[in-house]
């Protein structure tokens, strides 16, 4: 054989030239034998070889792995073997080294496309406990809300709002608040967290606006709802951190104001008339509408104008606006309703959604009128957006 069980090779016995002798042809091809045989032969890693005859062998010849779930990665100055963690731990860094680390209960997502570590109560969940780790979702953008539609038509509508499944991007862009399941809650209980229970975050119901603000708990992920006075800072119940406002509903004479609710729309079952002014006259005038406080809101309204059974040359002009704009005196040229002057008995009206201020008024003005005109403004309902925009 052209090696030795050392893996080193040597010429056969007698095959060594001498000078000034005739080469010998048995000893000639010997040699030749023995390079060929060597040269078709698995190379032994002492020689540079690997030892194998195929990739597979020729792999594990060289691997520093030497049992199950071994890993190979690069140490100070050559690669080296990793052997398997312990039951539970997942592959990390400790800044100079690829090591083994314990998964930390309770990790959260923090950034769009990041992948956060399963807790034992996520795994439990699981029909498989078998992934150690489990995708997130990602943040949904900014003011983002879909579903969780509002709805007093419940075992009690006149004390409890239902709340539809749905999801949202809690005030702060924190964090996702996702309510999985219909949820019923109480205006005129105290909070208390689950279905079918108290909603109110503090004091006694009265007749007002009241907030519903969608809660999260950042420790254990549960979610519910609360009802509130505050359209921004809500009286949170104990380990609840997270927030949003989801919409708001309106209290009068001891009942939840019946409405229907589309998106941001929010229309009241029954419209109210707001506004009702026998010659109105000519000055701005501050209107408080049946719409919730504490937000502003476009309020749905028909404005009209009614002109009695006398006559007048003099033409009258309407006109609504919202309180955070200047005020205009309404013209021919600047209007949203008129009555033509030399009409025994004409009447106007028009469908407008006007900016509230956090008081839930509006402001109205007539270019001028008479003893006969009374002005009038219907509420429908309102516009929300509810922290989208």
């Amino acid at each position: 054989m052209p090696r030795s069980g050392a893996g080193i090779f040597t010429f056969p016995a007698g095959s060594t030239a001498v000078s000034n002798t005739p080469i010998s042809s048995v000893a000639h091809n010997a040699i030749l034998t023995d390079l060929q045989a060597d040269l078709n032969a698995a190379r032994p890693v002492s020689a540079g070889g690997t030892g194998a005859t195929s990739p597979a062998s020729a792999f594990e010849a060289l691997s520093p792995m030497t049992a199950r779930g071994d890993l190979v990665t690069r140490g100070a100055t050559v690669s080296q073997r990793l052997a398997i963690g312990a039951a539970g731990t997942i592959l990390g860094s400790d800044g100079t080294d690829v090591v083994w680390k314990t998964a930390t209960a309770g990790a959260t997502e923090d950034a769009a496309g990041t992948v956060e570590i399963a807790t034992e109560a996520e795994n439990a969940a699981r029909t498989s406990a078998l992934l150690a780790v489990t995708p997130k979702y990602n943040p949904l953008p900014p003011g983002f809300l879909f579903g969780c539609t509002l709805d007093n038509a419940a075992v009690d509508p006149i004390n409890d709002i239902t709340i539809a499944p749905g999801k949202a991007r809690d005030s702060t862009d924190a964090t996702n608040i996702i309510l999985a399941a219909t949820l019923t809650k109480q205006l005129n209980a105290a909070w208390a967290v689950g279905d079918n229970v108290g909603g109110l975050d503090t004091g006694s119901v009265s007749a007002t606006t009241y907030h519903v603000w969608l809660i999260k708990r950042a420790d254990t992920g549960v979610v519910d709802a609360l009802f509130s006075l505050s359209a921004t800072s809500p009286t949170m119940p104990a380990n609840y951190t997270h927030r949003r406002r989801i919409g708001s509903i309106m209290r009068e004479a001891g009942i939840n104001v019946p409405f229907r609710q589309a998106g941001d729309r929010f229309w009241r079952d029954v419209p109210s008339g707001d506004v009702s002014d026998l010659n109105p006259g000519s000055a701005a005038i501050p209107r408080t509408l049946k719409v919730p406080i504490g937000i502003t809101v476009d309020a749905m309204v028909v404005h009209s104008v009614v002109q009695g059974g006398t006559s007048s040359s003099s033409s009258f002009y309407g006109l609504l606006s919202s309180l955070l704009d200047t005020s205009i005196v309404p013209s021919a040229t600047v209007h949203d309703l008129a009555i033509i002057g030399n009409t025994d008995s004409s009447n106007n009206s028009v469908a407008r959604e006007i900016t509230t201020n956090t008081s839930a008024q509006i402001r109205s003005r007539m270019s001028s009128s008479i003893g006969v005109t009374t002005e009038t403004i219907t509420t429908f309902g309102w516009i929300d957006t509810r922290g989208r925009l």
